[in-house]
Formats: structure tokens, C-alpha cells, sequence
């Protein structure tokens, strides 16, 4: 009976320790923070998209920015040209010259809003 009883205690010893050491290797298999990472031949290829993308919504942002301010500018050369042929009084050409500075003020605070988003 002895015998029997330290043969099994024996064998629970050596059924934990097998158990422990199974436990220990799927933990280090499973990786943890390594199993989250993404695999390194995507990696780069992803990264690379999203920059190309951020340099094309950049380009197209400057381009459409370029755009709007030539044609206020345009606008405002046309209709103080359209003005000063009508009124020729000191103080039209005052409000007109005045109109032209607040706009072009104006557009270089957008601009300077725009550059520092």
C-alpha cells in the first residue's frame, strides 16, 4: 500500500510538471505584445500607402488653396479697377483702397491659419 500511495504521489508530481512546462511553452508561443505586431513584409507597405496618401491630400489641399486666392485676388483687383473708373471722390477711392487692405489682410491670416493646422 505504501508503495502504491508514493508511486502516485510521484506521478501527480511529474503530471504538474508536465502540465507547468506545457503552460509555460504556449505562453511563450502566444507571444503576448509580439502576437499584435503586424508582420514585417506589410509593415513597411503600409506605412508607405499612408504617407503617399497624406503627400496627395497635401498637394491637392496647396493647389485648391492657390486657386481660391488668385481668383479673390483677381476679383478684388476687377472690381476696384470697375469702381474707380465710376467714382472718382477722394473718399470712394478711400473706402475702396481701405476694402482692398482689409481683404488682402484677410486672406494672409487664412493663410497663416491654414499653414499652421
Amino acid at each position: 500500500m505504501k508503495n502504491k500511495k508514493k508511486n502516485n504521489n510521484k506521478n501527480k508530481h511529474k503530471n504538474k510538471n508536465k502540465n507547468n512546462n506545457n503552460s509555460k511553452n504556449n505562453n511563450n508561443n502566444s507571444g503576448g505584445a509580439n502576437a499584435r505586431r503586424l508582420c514585417p513584409e506589410t509593415q513597411p507597405v503600409m506605412l508607405h500607402v499612408v504617407v503617399v496618401v497624406v503627400d496627395v491630400v497635401a498637394v491637392v489641399v496647396g493647389v485648391v488653396v492657390v486657386v481660391v486666392v488668385v481668383v479673390v485676388v483677381v476679383v478684388i483687383v476687377v472690381v476696384i479697377s470697375v469702381t474707380l473708373d465710376v467714382c472718382c471722390s477722394c473718399w470712394c477711392r478711400f473706402f475702396v483702397s481701405l476694402l482692398l487692405l482689409l481683404s488682402l489682410l484677410l486672406l494672409c491670416l487664412l493663410q497663416i491659419k491654414g499653414a499652421s493646422c
